[in-house]
């Protein structure tokens, strides 16, 4: 079952999350959010994307179950593997915008940071956890912000 769904609307391409209760990260995910991003590049009609989503939480991050069963090696290509999606969305050269409602943590708020636009529903929560266990969040640990 596909995780995301395409969706146009005119010149713009709706990303649709679905992958129930909370949207959390896992591979499959980010593999068709990369896929997904490969159409929106390969299309020059599309002018704008927009990440969405129907269910009671925008990204819930991570998916720690996942996380929890990987060895070193697949950590490192996790990390790799998310961190490219993070870099497309931020250098994708046509707007990206966050629809964002219900709550985002730790690497889906990662996910809406790397676009250029967020639309905060009022009763959003946005957090990142990982720093209550001293965990730095992805993107401060990024290399290119070293010069």
């Amino acid at each position: 079952m596909s995780t995301l769904e395409l969706e146009r609307y005119g010149s713009t391409m709706v990303v649709w999350m679905n992958r129930p209760p909370v949207n959390a990260l896992n591979r499959e995910m980010a593999l068709e959010m990369n896929d997904a991003l490969d159409t929106v590049v390969d299309d020059p009609s599309v002018r704008a994307v927009v990440l969405a989503t129907r269910l009671k939480a925008f990204c819930g991050g991570a998916d720690l179950k996942m996380n929890l069963a990987f060895d070193r090696l697949e950590m490192g290509q996790w990390t790799f593997l998310i961190q490219r999606i993070y870099d497309r969305l931020e250098r994708l050269p046509l707007p990206t915008i966050a629809a964002m409602s219900g709550s985002a943590a730790g690497g889906g708020l990662e996910l809406a940071l790397a676009c250029d636009i967020r639309v905060v529903a009022p009763e959003m929560v946005l957090s990142l956890p990982e720093v209550k266990r001293g965990i730095l969040p992805g993107e401060v640990g990024r290399s290119d912000w070293l010069g």
